[in-house]
């Protein structure tokens, strides 16, 4: 009678595993939907940081200051 209950148990615990398994894969998709739609705010941003950050290696005048680049990241942000 030990081993039948240890059994029923053992299926109980798997029922709640498989389900839990089944909320984590669903919130995974969730997740990576979510991930997804910021990718293209993320190009964006590393694109804009490494362009001014090289455009002070082509002449020194280009070299702006950080507000300049706050504004100009959260315009970007606004038209994305």
């Amino acid at each position: 009678e030990e081993v039948i209950n240890t059994l029923d148990s053992s299926k109980v615990v798997a029922k709640e595993i498989s389900a839990k398994q089944v909320e984590i894969e669903n919130f995974e998709v969730v997740c990576d939907k979510t991930r997804n739609k910021f990718l293209p705010v993320s190009v964006k941003a590393a694109t804009l940081f490494f362009v001014t950050t090289d455009m002070a290696n082509i002449d020194p005048m280009y070299q702006w200051s950080l507000q300049w680049y706050i504004d100009l990241f959260n315009k970007c942000l606004r038209d994305s």
